[in-house]
């Protein structure tokens, strides 16, 4: 619905700034989703020029195949490190997200700790996308963080993309690849 397209609309204009791009007219933005891959399809509300068309579509494409790159590295990386051949998963690098920010890593835990460690590396990775705000450690050490702004409707492939991207930018800020 009407969310989703807001959510992708700002989204776009995130990475049109980022990119030090400046959008050339008001975009809807409508997300199409197809297996291993994310595409933009751009339509304005006002005339684009081809050449715009293509421009965007093109730094769309440029950033998809950029964080298909740092994933597989990712993966790589860490699989080598802590796995025994199993690459990781989603699951499994936001396990070792929440590991890391609880800091006990020599502690057996138990499976509802487990889960816990997830959740942590879920906000934790979300955190700079301003979905969660950390909010305290409790008496355990563990850390607590607020919700700041509902995630959006997501389909699961949508949902994987985000993660998959949050994931790497937290392995970026910490130079585990480049």
């Amino acid at each position: 619905g009407e969310q989703r397209g807001d959510f992708y609309n700002k989204a776009l204009r995130k990475t049109l700034e980022k990119t030090k791009c400046q959008p050339y007219c008001n975009y809807n933005v409508h997300h199409i989703h197809e297996p291993e891959s994310t595409l933009f399809f751009i339509k304005s509300t006002r005339k684009l020029t081809q050449s715009t068309y293509l421009y965007h579509m093109q730094k769309v494409t440029i950033r998809d195949q950029l964080l298909k790159d740092r994933w597989e590295k990712l993966v790589e990386v860490l699989t080598d490190k802590f796995s025994d051949g199993e690459p990781l998963d989603v699951e499994g690098m936001l396990y070792l997200i929440g590991l890391q920010e609880l800091g006990q890593i020599h502690r057996k835990f138990k499976k509802d700790d487990n889960i816990d460690l997830i959740h942590i590396g879920i906000c934790t990775a979300l955190e700079p996308f301003g979905y969660y705000r950390f909010d305290f450690f409790d008496a355990q050490g563990w850390p607590h963080f607020e919700l700041t702004e509902e995630l959006p409707p997501l389909k699961a492939g949508e949902q994987s993309v985000l993660m998959k991207e949050a994931i790497v930018e937290y392995f970026l800020n910490r130079e585990v690849i480049k």
